[in-house]
């Protein structure tokens, strides 16, 4: 089964990543499939003394920080959940927090128009930023940790000095306030959702506007990038959350189960898995692959406006109007130590590798559960037989097949048009630079059918299987899997 080369290496980028970063563990887990979504922290919860609005992780997972409606930003243990300090100075309802890069500054927004930079280790006030004439809805640090962005219902966003506290940009311009606020991961951009049911992208440099999304029916409440910039995920009012490509703003996908508003999107730090919350109370994991649900669970009392993944992937953080922050395990969706399965028939391993291909990712999830604690001297040469990597196609080879599109003869064109289908995501970036380029009709109306295809939301069972067999060897994290996975990179 070929593997689409440019779809396989931000896997096996993510691949390399987490071996290297692997440690040998004898810890074994229980052998449930697929286990339930539990609080990592047992019955403890992180408490507020009144509805919960913004969560984050410090950069090293070992803090968490949260804000709301107590006026109140509050610093736990992220492993035993206990209360470490508090920050106190805001005069109104804290909407958001953010961790410095270094971990050493946390900042928060308020109703009362200002955002307060706090020192972690001590919670004293280090700088109170005032410029905005509206609520602070959310705060942001960029990466590099230079500047704080915060958006407000003033309809603006301001960037500050992180530094020295001073205002030094005011974007904006939309008819309703902000909402939420994210910087892309090389810090060159700023995401924005507002009250006017679309998202904007910035340029932090710049001021001006970037790109825009729109098809939201009410407004932008959640907004993420994925891991490598090249995706928007929002979340809305409309009870939808919706998949963008950054460069050419279009939508990829929509995600819909919620019962009411979505208020909050997250993706892991590996991008394979996203989280959502919002008015109906539920928390829900998604398969950014297929777009669907992989589990949800419901255990707040009231609704659930922000979510936080932990730097390592293997907890999640839910704030809600409850009152109360919930740390869950993620350990079997993240990647680490997999599960003890036994041996496994020949004919359990076909199932299980036809249920890799499966549109429901929930399936999906239990037979990656499986196949990654089954014996790997039988789950690793299974991958090596069944999964080949994708030739080279030379340029010269592309470019004379988009030239036949245009060909005098209907069966050449319908063969170019047929071979470039087979090349799949190999060929888009030459289809759309045609399609650019002001060809002939003909060639437009083919080129036009095969983008339509080829940028379809749907992924076929061939590409899902291959895609999550590659996951499966990330999980089990031996010499053998990695070398599985750099051959097919290669």
């Amino acid at each position: 089964m070929p593997i689409r080369a440019s779809l396989l290496l931000g896997t096996a980028l993510v691949l390399t990543a987490a071996l290297a970063a692997q440690t040998p563990s004898g810890a074994e887990r229980k052998s449930d499939p697929l286990p339930k979504l539990t609080s990592r922290l047992g019955d403890v919860r992180l408490k507020h003394g009144n509805m919960i609005i913004g969560v984050a992780y410090s950069p090293n997972g070992r803090s968490i920080a949260s804000g709301g409606w107590d006026k109140l930003v509050r610093y736990w243990d992220a492993n035993s959940g206990r209360e470490l300090r508090q920050s106190a100075g805001h005069q109104g309802a804290i909407y958001g927090v953010a961790f410095a890069p270094d971990g050493h500054m946390v900042a928060s927004g308020s109703e009362d128009k200002t955002i307060r930079c706090w020192e972690v280790a001590t919670g004293k006030q280090r700088m109170c930023l005032e410029g905005h004439t509206g609520g602070v809805t959310k705060v942001a640090f960029s990466p590099d940790g230079k500047f704080i962005a915060s958006g407000s219902y003033d309809q603006t966003i301001r960037l500050w000095d992180a530094e020295s506290g001073k205002e030094v940009r005011k974007l904006g311009g939309q008819q309703k306030g902000f909402t939420n606020i994210a910087f892309s991961p090389d810090g060159k951009y700023l995401a924005s959702g507002c009250g006017d049911n679309m998202a904007c992208i910035w340029d932090v440099a710049t001021g001006k506007e970037y790109r825009n999304f729109q098809g939201h029916t009410t407004s932008v409440v959640g907004l993420a990038f994925s891991p490598d910039g090249r995706m928007l995920a929002t979340a809305s009012e409309d009870s939808s959350v919706r998949l963008w490509e950054v460069r050419s703003s279009k939508e990829c996908r929509q995600l819909r189960g919620h019962g009411s508003g979505v208020w909050a999107v997250t993706f892991s730090p590996d991008g394979r898995t996203l989280a959502t919350s919002g008015r109906d109370k539920s928390v829900r994991l998604w398969e950014v692959l297929s777009g669907s649900l992989i589990r949800q669970v419901e255990a707040h009392g009231q609704g659930v406006p922000a979510l936080a993944f932990a730097p390592d992937g293997k907890s999640l953080t839910s704030g809600s109007h409850d009152a109360t922050a919930v740390v869950w395990d993620l350990a079997d969706v993240s990647v680490t130590t997999p599960p003890k399965v036994a041996a496994l028939t020949e004919e359990q391993l076909a199932e299980l590798w036809a249920d890799l291909g499966s549109a429901d990712a929930a399936t999906a999830h239990r037979a990656i559960w499986n196949l990654a604690g089954a014996p790997r001297q039988v789950t690793v040469p299974l991958f090596q037989k069944q999964l080949k990597a994708v030739e080279p196609v030379a340029a010269q080879r592309i470019a004379q097949l988009i030239a036949d599109l245009d060909s005098n003869n209907f069966l050449i064109r319908q063969k170019a048009s047929e071979e470039l289908h087979k090349l799949g995501e190999l060929a888009l970036p030459a289809l759309e630079a045609t399609l650019a380029g002001k060809p002939t009709l003909e060639v437009q109306m083919r080129v036009e059918r095969l983008l339509e295809k080829l940028q379809a939301p749907s992924l076929s069972p061939e590409t899902l299987r291959a895609l999550r067999a590659v996951e499966v060897l990330e999980r089990i994290g031996s010499a053998e899997a990695r070398r599985v996975v750099e051959t097919l990179a290669k």
